[in-house]
């Protein structure tokens, strides 16, 4: 096999793929095949390889065709990709969009400055999770504002901002995890996230923007870990009763909670995390 190839492009002229023809090939990562119709190979033809690890991009007409398609439909299958900033930013076929470091290391996504620049915009309907991978050190400012069906986000360590109105009126969206590599919010991040009923804020988290969890109205339950609670405006949980809101915090820092200023409004629901 050829051991050092990691990518290939089958045009649309070829209709049939030989026994073996890829077999061994252990590096491959993407594998492009442009015809509309999906050849009918044998299982041998990427023998030793593990295919769901593979993205495989077809035309977009295709993606049926190939998703049922013997051989085919083990890949990882790939709708759009797109470059964002230092990142590359891959739809799939299951609905997944995954952000990666082009350079296989670190990079930031882009900031937008109006959802028509966004680049996967015609997507907010249909994408359904949000992988951000490991050296993705910034969430770009509204890359996902008016994602609808969007329900799950992961974020990595090594984020370190999350940008402005980046999940803006997500109202799929149940859940968030920051994670502790984070120390800035931006404004509006999370603002109109209706559905959005538990929250965990890292305990790098420095600054918390305007409005960032305005009208999130269905919070229930909110985990900060920082042990010295942000400064913030009363306009980031603006709208939301958070009387009804129950905060974890650090054991040790309940004191301090209790004399910050919004924090304490959500006494005396607040607990004490060990």
């Amino acid at each position: 096999g050829c051991t050092k190839l990691t990518s290939v492009t089958i045009p649309n002229s070829v209709t049939s793929i030989g026994t073996n023809a890829f077999n061994g090939c252990t590096k491959l990562t993407s594998v492009t095949n442009n015809a509309t119709t999906p050849q009918s190979i044998n299982t041998n033809v990427f023998d030793g390889l593990t295919l769901s690890n593979i993205t495989l991009f077809v035309p977009e007409a295709s993606v049926e065709a190939y998703a049922a398609a013997d051989v085919w439909k083990d890949f990882k299958i790939a709708l759009k990709q797109w470059i964002s900033g230092g990142t590359t930013c891959t739809l799939y076929a299951d609905s997944s969009f995954v952000v990666t470091p082009t350079d296989g290391e670190s990079g930031a996504m882009a900031d937008y400055s109006t959802n028509t620049e966004v680049p996967w915009k015609d997507y907010k309907e249909t994408i359904k999770t949000v992988e951000i991978h490991d050296g993705v050190t910034g969430i770009g400012g509204r890359a996902f504002s008016f994602f609808s069906a969007l329900t799950s986000v992961t974020i990595p360590e090594s984020v370190t901002t999350i940008g402005n109105y980046a999940f803006y009126s997500c109202s799929a969206l149940t859940s968030i995890e920051i994670p502790n590599s984070v120390t800035d919010i931006g404004d509006y991040a999370f603002q109109y996230c209706t559905g959005l009923t538990s929250v965990t804020i890292g305990s790098g988290v420095t600054g918390i923007g305007e409005q960032a969890f305005y009208y999130c109205i269905a919070l229930t339950s909110i985990t900060n870990n920082a042990t010295a609670p942000q400064t913030i405006n009363a306009n980031v949980f603006g709208g939301v009763s958070m009387s009804n809101v129950t905060l974890h915090v650090p054991s040790g820092s309940e004191a301090a909670y209790k004399a910050a200023e919004v924090w304490q409004d959500f006494f005396p629901l607040a607990t004490l995390r060990t």
